[in-house]
Parts: C-alpha cells; sequence; structure tokens
C-alpha cells in the first residue's frame, strides 16, 4: 500500500526522524562532523589533533552522553559556537546529499501536517532538508536544544507527539531506529520503520524499504488505527 494511505485525517500529523530516515548517507557527512569536533576538541583543550578523538570519548563516558554537543555543554562551551563550527560547517551536497524529487512527491501527498524529531540540533536538520529540497514541506524541526538535550528513545523527547496524542490527533511516526519506532508505538501512535528489513520483522506497524517509492508494507500486530476504528 501506499504510505499517503495511512492516514488521511486532514488534521492529523506526521512525525519524521530526519538523519538515516528523510536521507540514508549518513556516514560520510557524520565522520565530516566529528572531524570538526576534534579540531574543536583539540583547540579547546589544547591538545594535539591525534588525542582529540580519544579526549571525546572520554567526555562522552564522563557526562553519559552520546552526542558531542552534550558533553562540550556540560564542559561550558556555548552549544551555538559549537554547532557553528561543527555541525553548520558542513555542505551537505559535498556528502552526497542532493535534491530528491519523488521523496519530495511523496512527502507532498501525504495528508495533515508534517514535522521533523530529530536527535542532532535542528538547524543541522534544517541544513539537510534545504539540500534534500524539502524543508517547506515542514511546519516546524525538533531538535535537540527543543527537546531539552533529551534524545530518542527518551520518553520525553516524545513530548511533541504525546501532546498530540493528548489533542486526539491521528499521528504517523517515521523512523529508522527500532527503539524509537517501538516507543512511539507504545503510546497508542502509526509507527512505520524504514529501511531496516533485518528488524522489520520486530516492529510493529508498517516497514517502509524505501520513502522515495511510497511504498509500505503491514508486518506488525494489527494497525493502530483498525484498532481505533
Amino acid at each position: 500500500m501506499k504510505i499517503r494511505d495511512i492516514q488521511i485525517d486532514p488534521y492529523g500529523l506526521w512525525v519524521f526522524d530526519n538523519d538515516g530516515t528523510l536521507y540514508r548517507n549518513t556516514s560520510c557527512i557524520r565522520e565530516a562532523v566529528e572531524k570538526k569536533m576534534n579540531s574543536f576538541i583539540a583547540e579547546y583543550f589544547r591538545i594535539e589533533f591525534e588525542a582529540a578523538e580519544e579526549k571525546r570519548r572520554e567526555l562522552l563516558k564522563q557526562h553519559q552522553t552520546t552526542y558531542t554537543l552534550i558533553a562540550m555543554r556540560h564542559e561550558g562551551v556555548d552549544p551555538n559556537v559549537f554547532l557553528n563550527a561543527t555541525y553548520l560547517s558542513v555542505v551537505p551536497e559535498e556528502y552526497g546529499i542532493t535534491k530528491n524529487d519523488e521523496l519530495r512527491e511523496v512527502i507532498c501527498n501525504l495528508t495533515g501536517e508534517k514535522v521533523v524529531l530529530t536527535n542532532n540540533p535542528s538547524q543541522f536538520a534544517s541544513l539537510i532538508l534545504d539540500s534534500l529540497g524539502i524543508s517547506d514541506l515542514f511546519s516546524h524541526v525538533y531538535g535537540m536544544m527543543e527537546i531539552s538535550f533529551m534524545s530518542k528513545p527518551h520518553k520525553r523527547a516524545f513530548d511533541v507527539i504525546a501532546r498530540a496524542v493528548d489533542c486526539h490527533r491521528s499521528v504517523v511516526y517515521v523512523d529508522d531506529q527500532l527503539d524509537n519506532v517501538l516507543a512511539v508505538h507504545s503510546m497508542g501512535v502509526e509507527t512505520i520503520l524504514a529501511y531496516d528489513p533485518a528488524q522489520a520483522k520486530c516492529a510493529p506497524g508498517y516497514y517502509a524499504a524505501s520513502l522515495s517509492n511510497g511504498e509500505v508494507y503491514h508486518v506488525g500486530a494489527s494497525s493502530t488505527l483498525m484498532r481505533r476504528a
């Protein structure tokens, strides 16, 4: 079936993860950002660049996070200064992240409001969305700072979904990480796991091998929307 058929409520809400979901070639740009992070750390702590990666790992462990921006915030660094020197200093097109007309058409055909919910900074997500040519299709981008530096699948990271559910809006959530999909599905929300066929059999709701072709397959327990009917 087509992804647009899952939800036809004009007041409904579509929530998309960004990295790994709206675009797939994440590794090269992630490595470029991490290299810039290491350069920042080397300069900030006045150490050699070669020692910065180990220092970054120590900081992540010390501050119990998987996000260097959060660790550096705990070290007293202004998040916006770090953001501009790292995430926002890369050019997505240099890493194969370019306009995707097929994806744009799929998202355009979805009924209801569309937003992005990402663990990365919203400014970085917006940079990616601009490169994909789809930024104008989303009403909001919720990132690390907007969700109070919480990370999915922490419950508080999904507050935007919880508020929509409390208002009795139909919600569809799309993510490439099974843990996130499971967390949101437990809230009574329809979900789509993107791209990971190995995890599809463990996912509730729907599975999409490619968002660009708009095809989804029902793989989990009975549809949340069907149960509501």
